[in-house]
């Protein structure tokens, strides 16, 4: 069993932590999270981290092309990559950046709520609407920890649920 910690960074940051069976290829979402602000992150950190064999990041580049919306952003997404980085080394985890884009054509939208249909996936979603449901920014996370083990693992999820069996 490999433990896979994945962040979507942003000012408000979504986490997840995933459990992959190497031999089944079977995916469990075992927890996930939010936090806006330094407090809750710290909070959170520990559970977030503990165990992990890997945790994976959405990577946060400024192209030409987006420059000139960034200026006058505080970047928060970077500042919150920057302690990301710092927790994976403090804790001993490996670390792996994605870009969105990489994420979200491997894994969209209805891949994902397919593939975990037994919660309630909300891509469009606002955190803390309702308790239990994943709002956008842990779908985002989520779609990087299913991208991450495809693409490390070298291995195909395909979806299992019965209703998808003909």
């Amino acid at each position: 069993m490999v433990i896979i910690l994945a962040v979507d960074p942003g000012g408000t940051t979504g986490w997840v932590r995933v459990s992959f069976e190497l031999e089944s290829h079977t995916v469990l979402l075992d927890r996930w999270g939010t936090f806006d602000n330094i407090e809750d992150e710290v909070d959170s950190t520990r559970l977030m981290y503990h165990h992990a064999d890997y945790a994976v990041a959405e990577s946060y580049i400024i192209r030409p092309d987006t420059a000139q919306v960034n200026i006058g952003l505080d970047l928060n997404a970077v500042k919150v990559l920057g302690r990301v980085e710092l927790w994976a080394h403090h804790y001993g985890v490996e670390l792996h950046l994605q870009t969105p884009s990489q994420a979200k054509q491997q894994w969209g939208n209805r891949r994902l709520k397919k593939h975990f249909p037994r919660h309630d996936l909300k891509p469009g979603g606002m955190p803390g609407v309702k308790p239990g449901r994943l709002c956008a920014h842990q779908c985002d996370a989520l779609r990087h920890a299913m991208t991450f083990i495809e693409n490390h693992f070298n291995v195909a999820l395909v979806i299992t649920d019965p209703e998808d069996v003909i």
